[in-house]
Order: structure tokens, then C-alpha cells, then sequence
């Protein structure tokens, strides 16, 4: 008899769960899964949360057979949604939940997001507590998360205890934070041919990092190679079956011997005869050099990214290559109009932290969700053919159906003539409200000028760079630009700091913070890094001219600004991340007084251009990294197509420079400095009509770019020549 739902007066599904009853010392009730039963994890008239289907061998055994026999409650909400999830563990106050690893990473997410949008001080006291717990937990079997965070799992109800786990290996990083969240986290494992459980981590004797010890009845045993970590697990037992109908060949192969059956899943047993499963043999990768990966130890890593959603790793013609599927949530908190890039960087970080042959050599970005089974195990079969089709650049989501209400808004006298300007600007590419303008559309930061230019000079319509940062969809971009029009006041004109703050010349007290900051850079850079200079004699005297130099380290401005004398540093402006050098009052001081100029081309890229246009009206120089970030490698990164618009508005030349050395004495994975020598090597300048005739890309301003990178590229073979 299946539970009915209705709805009560606040909407919410009414559950009547079903409720029945058998002796638990029964035949049958015993058969179902001595383990489970012996070890009292539910007691008659306590209830268990089931929201998964019952067609997998995993929710019907474990959880709807095992509980009843226990004489449970058993308990399905009224759909799979967190709300109805929530309201169904408080209303039946259930003891138990029985899931796979993605719910409990959702609930740890959630959990996460919502103390974080309490601000930083709530996360950062958050945090201490839990590792705190934690930590008690770990080294003292002591459990204090159910007091520190009461107020928090009371949204869960108040009864539940423990969360069952199967389906999947759980991260073990997600296992630790429910367990210092007071909760008892139990897992097992099991294939559907051994009716599902072989092993199980008992409660008070549970192993987060293991997948526990074999239930009674079952033997295991792993066929590995001499010398081997780990290998087949094969298992024996009653619960094991017989074979598959009608299918010999299939039999052959699944049985070792009469009684052993191959799992065809990869691991081995500690000395205390806890079983941890590494692998499935048959999703293992076997790299180009031999080496074997299992892409869920390295999905783990990279999904701990938190722009990425979901990931999943592949081998495509034999390189590590990965599908990702961003966070809307976590990029519009970030605020950036370079999706891509942001996406980039983070990945690029995260390999840094990997052994080689664990980075990804490439990746496509999809939106729509990863193809799961219900238990939430990755389709990978169906891997490829998605990153084929990404990689080609049929990423964009299917358009959905328009309701009534997007037909009607759609209509509206200030959103229509928006929506038909933006079909006719796009009519090569099948756009919708879900559309994403940089993912789908590739708009970048210097495209997000000329689109937000063109609103202006059409609509009248000037979006601020927080609204643009907002912006992850055609639908958001058509709420921005009502929004502007319905509460003006609120969303000013002026996309820019007015220029006239950081261009106009700085009183004596910054002069001479200026002069004492120079000392110290040539010092440092010439005793610490023995700083080297090459060809500085092609800069030019006069100006306008731009510096355009790779970005390593933190360390680039301090030994580029040593590598100039006093008379030269004073003629030239700097470009400086907003977020970093005008963060605080110290370092917006030394930012006035090394005329650092505050730009940010991911939030407000019209405002970088402002500012770059403006400084070379006043001084004869500029220094602008084109990267727009450090190097996670110490190679020259691609250059943002935002040099070649400043080239060409001011009519400066670009002089490449290539430093090199600070890429070792400081990455970005290391808090200090080491020693080691620094080179600056200066190239010849050139003008953005040269560069464009050189370069690849398809546009003029990406041609310049890319003739520029290579420039800059180039100059590592003469310092190379000369040292």
C-alpha cells in the first residue's frame, strides 16, 4: 500500500506514511539483512526517509524491506525536491535517512551557502566550530556537534541521527563535516547481483575511509598482481546469485570459481579486514604513459572548485579532458562578466595542487546536468559523445518552451523592444531566456562594452558593473535593464570612477612614499632576486606606449618597477586589480602613490578603458598585463582581447616585456618569497596595425592580442640566449 499525499492549508505535501509492522526476529525479517537488523540502527516505531526509487535493489532492500522487518516507519516524501525532503524528515520525525552521496553533498551545501550569505564573520565562526567538532570526533570518538549546532539540524527534526549512504562512495570530506554536524554517517557496499550488501561499517565501530566489514555469511577476498596495492574483489556468500538467465558467456566471466563472484570492482583489506574500494575496473583510465587514474579521486578535487556544479573526467585521444557544468549561483556571487575565464583560472589553480598526469589537458563547459542513473552514479558511456558536441560548440541548451507569463513579460513596452533588438543582434545563434550570454553567446569583457555601448546609444539604458556581474542569462540582462528603468536612482549613470581621482598629481606626502617604495623595489630586487635587465634601450623616450608584460607572480610590478629609473617611474601609470590594490586603506595609499590606476575588466571593463584612455593623455606610459592574471604554470597565458581596444583608443604602441624568475621565487601556491634570479627583457614596440597583420584569431581585436602574446612569448628565447 503505497503512502498518499495531500496538501495542508500552507501547501506543503501531508504525509501519511506507510506503517507496517513484522516481528523482527521473523525468518524473513532475518534473511533481509542480518547486519542491518542485529545492529539496531531503527527500532520498532521509529521511522526512515526514503527518497529514492524503489526499482534499484539498494532503496528496496536496504531501506523499504530492512525497515518494515524492523517494525519501521517507513517514510517517501511527496517528491525529491530539498523543501519536500525537509518537510518530510520534520513532519514524520524520522531517525534515519537513507541516501546516496549526492543528497548529503547537497545538504552539506546548502548548509554551507546559507550560514555564508549570513556574512563572513558567521562563516568564519561556523567554520571553527565544525572543525572543532571535528576534531573532537576524530581523535576522541567525542560527538558535540548535536549541542554546537542544535538550532541548525532542528531544521531536519528533531529525532534524526543517522544517515545512511549507499549507491556511491561518499566523499569522505563531506562523511567528516555531517559526522561534525553530530550526525552518525553509515555506509556500505554492495552490487545488485549480491542482493546488495557485502560489507558494512557497523556503528561503533565505523570507518569514514573504509566501506566497512563484510556483513556475516560473506567471505571477500582480493586477486591482485605480486606486489600490487589492490585488485579484483571477489566475494562469496549466500546472498551472492547464481547467474544471469539464459546468459553462459556472461556467467563465465562473472564467476572465478564455482561461489566466487568477480565484482569487478578494484580495492583491498586492511589488517583489520576493512574493505576500501579504489575503482571500478572496468571506468578505470589507463593513461598514454601506462599510468591508471580513477576519475572519481580526481573529480573530487576539481569539484571542489565552487564555480563548478558538476565534472566529470574522460579520455579523449588519449589526454585527461573534462565536462564541466558551472554554478550559477556561486559566479553571480562572484560578480564577473568572464564566466569562462573565472572557470579557467580556478581550474588551472586546482591542477597546480595535482600530480601531472591528474591535470586536464582540456575541457568543454556544458549547462544542462550530467547524464546519473537514479542513484546518481555517472552514465560515462554517454561522456564522449557530450564532450564532442560541447567541444564543437553545440553547448547551448535547448531553448524551453515559452510560458505564459515570459510571453507577457516578454511584451511588456520596456522589455519587448530589448528582447527584439537582442534577436535581431543574434540571429545566427537561436537565443532564449535561458541563454547565457558568455557561455553561449561567447560574449567576453570586451564584448560586454560594445553590448552595454549600443544599449546606451539605442535604449538610453546604462547598466552598472554590480548589474552587469548579475548578469548569467538573457533573463537576467532583460531584469537588469527594467530594473535600471523602474528605480534609476538606484543604479546611476556613471559606469566609472571619475577619472580625475587617480589622474591628477599626488601631494608631496605620497611623492615621498613614492620615492622610499622605489628604494626599497631596487633593493629588494637587485640583493634578493640579483635582478638582471635586457634591452631596455628599445623602449622608446616618448610616448604614448604601453608595457604589456607576462604576469607571474605578485613580484612582476616590484622588479619591473626596478628595472626603471625614478624620472621614467613617475611618467608612467599602472593597471591595478580594484579587488586587491584598493581593498583597504594601506594599499589604496600605496596604489596613489605609485600611480596604480584601479581597473576591474571582469566586473566594469568600460571603466578599465576609461581610465587606461585617460592616463596616457597625461603621462607618456602605461604598464597593463594582458593575462589579467597570474600564470598558474609560468607559461604566457592567452592575452584578453581588452589590450588591443586600449591600443587602438590612444594610439600607443606596445613594448612586450617578458619577465621571467618570478615565477619561482613566488607562485601563487606559495605565502612568501624565495630566492632566485629575475630577468626583465624589453622588446621592440610595436603598433596594434602591425600586430593585427601578424596575428590569428577571428576578429581584428583578437588578432592583435594573440600577435602580442607571441611577442611577449618570443622574448623568453633571448633571455634564454643570454644567460
Amino acid at each position: 500500500m503505497p503512502p498518499w499525499h495531500c496538501p495542508d492549508r500552507a501547501g506543503n505535501p501531508r504525509l501519511a506514511p506507510v506503517h507496517i509492522r513484522h516481528n523482527r526476529n521473523t525468518e524473513g525479517g532475518a534473511a533481509l539483512s542480518p547486519a542491518l537488523l542485529s545492529e539496531h540502527i531503527i527500532a520498532e516505531g521509529e521511522s526512515m526517509l526514503l527518497p529514492l526509487p524503489l526499482h534499484h535493489t539498494y532503496p528496496f532492500t536496504v531501506g523499504m524491506l530492512a525497515s518494515l522487518a524492523s517494525g519501521a516507519t517507513l517514510v517517501m516524501p511527496g517528491g525529491v525536491t530539498g523543501p519536500q525532503i525537509l518537510h518530510a524528515a520534520r513532519a514524520a520525525r524520522v531517525v534515519v535517512i537513507l541516501g546516496v552521496p549526492g543528497l548529503y553533498r547537497a545538504i552539506v551545501n546548502g548548509i554551507e551557502g546559507g550560514i555564508a550569505r549570513r556574512g563572513s564573520l558567521a562563516r568564519a565562526a561556523f567554520d571553527r566550530l565544525l572543525a572543532l567538532s571535528i576534531w573532537l570526533r576524530r581523535t576522541f570518538g567525542l560527538r558535540i556537534g548535536g549541542i554546537l549546532f542544535a538550532r541548525l539540524r532542528a531544521a531536519f527534526g528533531d529525532r534524526l541521527r543517522v544517515l545512511g549512504c549507499g549507491g556511491a562512495k561518499l566523499d569522505l570530506e563531506v562523511a567528516w563535516k555531517l559526522e561534525g554536524l553530530g550526525w552518525q554517517v553509515l555506509s556500505g557496499y554492495g552490487l545488485t547481483e549480491t542482493a546488495p550488501i557485502l560489507t558494512f561499517n557497523p556503528p561503533h565501530r565505523a570507518r569514514l575511509d573504509s566501506e566497512g566489514l563484510p556483513i556475516p555469511g560473506v567471505r571477500l577476498r582480493v586477486e591482485a598482481p605480486a606486489a600490487a596495492p589492490y585488485g579484483e574483489i571477489l566475494a562469496s556468500g549466500p546472498s551472492i546469485f547464481d547467474g544471469y538467465l539464459d546468459n553462459p558467456a556472461a556467467n563465465a566471466s562473472a564467476f572465478a570459481e564455482p561461489g566466487w563472484f568477480r565484482t569487478g570492482d578494484l580495492g583491498y583489506l586492511d589488517r583489520d579486514g576493512y574493505l576500501h574500494v579504489v575503482g571500478r575496473a572496468n571506468e578505470t583510465l589507463v593513461l598514454p604513459d601506462g599510468k591508471k587514474l580513477f576519475p572519481e579521486d580526481v573529480e573530487t578535487r576539481y569539484a571542489a572548485i565552487p564555480f563548478i556544479k558538476e565534472i566529470a573526467v574522460l579520455l579523449q585521444e588519449n589526454t585527461l579532458v573534462g565536462l564541466v557544468v558551472p554554478d550559477p549561483d556561486a559566479i553571480r556571487v562572484e560578480g564577473t562578466a568572464r564566466v569562462e575565464a573565472l572557470l579557467r583560472e580556478a581550474i588551472e589553480a586546482t591542477a597546480a595542487t595535482l600530480r601531472p598526469h591528474e591535470r586536464l589537458s582540456g575541457y568543454a563547459i556544458v549547462q544542462e546536468p550530467l547524464p546519473r542513473t537514479h542513484l546518481g552514479k555517472l552514465k560515462r558511456h554517454l561522456l564522449p559523445d557530450i564532450y564532442g558536441r560541447a567541444r564543437a560548440g553545440q553547448r547551448q541548451r535547448p531553448a524551453a518552451e515559452m510560458t505564459a507569463d515570459d510571453t507577457a513579460w516578454l511584451a511588456r513596452a520596456d522589455i519587448k523592444p530589448i528582447w527584439d533588438w537582442l534577436l535581431a543582434r543574434y540571429a545566427d545563434q537561436r537565443i532564449s531566456l535561458d541563454t547565457s550570454p558568455q557561455l553561449d553567446l561567447g560574449v567576453d569583457s570586451l564584448q560586454w562594452i560594445e553590448l552595454t555601448l549600443e544599449l546606451h546609444d539605442r535604449f538610453g539604458i546604462r547598466l552598472s558593473e554590480a548589474a552587469i556581474g548579475r548578469i548569467l542569462s538573457i533573463r537576467n540582462l532583460l531584469e537588469e535593464v527594467a530594473r535600471q528603468q523602474l528605480e534609476p536612482e538606484r543604479h546611476p549613470v556613471q559606469t566609472a570612477p571619475a577619472p580625475e581621482q587617480w589622474l591628477t598629481p599626488a601631494g608631496p606626502g605620497y611623492a615621498l612614499l613614492a620615492m622610499m617604495l622605489y628604494g626599497m623595489s631596487v633593493i629588494f630586487a637587485r640583493l634578493v632576486f640579483r635582478l638582471k635587465v635586457l634591452d631596455k634601450q628599445l623602449v622608446p623616450a616618448g610616448g604614448p606606449i604601453v608595457l604589456t608584460p607576462n604576469h607571474n607572480s605578485y613580484l612582476d610590478p616590484i622588479v619591473l618597477a626596478a628595472s626603471l629609473g625614478w624620472g621614467e617611474l613617475r611618467s608612467t601609470y599602472w593597471a591595478g586589480w580594484s579587488r586587491i590594490m584598493f581593498a583597504g586603506p594601506v594599499t589604496r595609499a600605496i596604489s596613489r602613490a605609485a600611480n596604480v590606476l584601479p581597473v576591474d575588466p571582469d566586473r566594469n571593463p568600460g571603466a578599465a578603458l576609461l581610465l587606461a584612455t585617460s592616463a596616457l593623455k597625461i603621462k607618456d606610459r602605461l604598464v597593463w598585463f594582458p593575462e589579467g592574471r597570474r600564470s598558474p604554470t609560468g607559461e604566457v597565458t592567452e592575452f584578453l582581447p581588452g589590450i588591443a581596444l586600449v591600443l587602438e583608443q590612444t594610439g600607443a604602441r606596445a613594448v612586450p616585456l617578458y619577465i621571467s624568475g618570478t615565477f619561482e621565487a613566488l607562485p601563487r601556491t606559495r605565502l612568501l618569497p624565495r630566492p632566485h634570479r629575475v630577468t626583465v627583457t624589453f622588446g621592440s614596440p610595436v603598433t596594434a596595425d602591425a600586430l593585427a597583420e601578424r596575428g590569428e584569431g577571428s576578429d581584428r581585436h583578437a588578432r592583435i592580442a594573440s600577435a602580442l602574446r607571441k611577442a611577449v612569448a618570443d622574448l623568453a628565447k633571448v633571455r634564454d640566449s643570454t644567460a
